[in-house]
């Protein structure tokens, strides 16, 4: 298996406007709201890496690395005692599998869809 790298940050913050306006006025990121639930996010292309900060509650993953094998990076990961939130399914990107951490923070694995 190749190299895993990020592809998606997320993250959950109590004070959601405030962090907002930091990222995009102080950092200068090019947030803008999503489509589908609140949250706000910016994508960058070639390579491929997405951005966003969701209020608390959300259950959105916090962080994800693009894998060339889902499945058998999900083996390696339930074989190293990793707590499965789902296994590998497909969604709009790609397949996606979700994991949570120690800490209960929710990562996931995905294999790009081809184009």
């Amino acid at each position: 298996m190749s190299e895993k790298r990020p592809c998606f940050v997320g993250l959950t913050v109590p004070k959601y406007q405030e962090c907002v306006r930091f990222y995009r006025d102080a950092m200068g990121i090019p947030l803008k709201p999503g489509e589908e639930y609140v949250h706000q996010e910016c994508s960058w292309h070639n390579p491929y890496f997405h951005f966003a900060i969701f209020p608390v509650g959300s259950e959105h993953p916090l962080l994800s690395f693009w894998v060339d094998d889902i499945q058998g990076a999900h083996e390696g990961a339930v074989a190293n005692g990793a707590r499965v939130v789902h296994g590998p399914k497909r969604l709009p990107w790609g397949l996606t599998a979700e994991y949570l951490d120690p800490e209960g923070n929710r990562v996931s694995l995905v294999q790009r869809s081809n184009p």
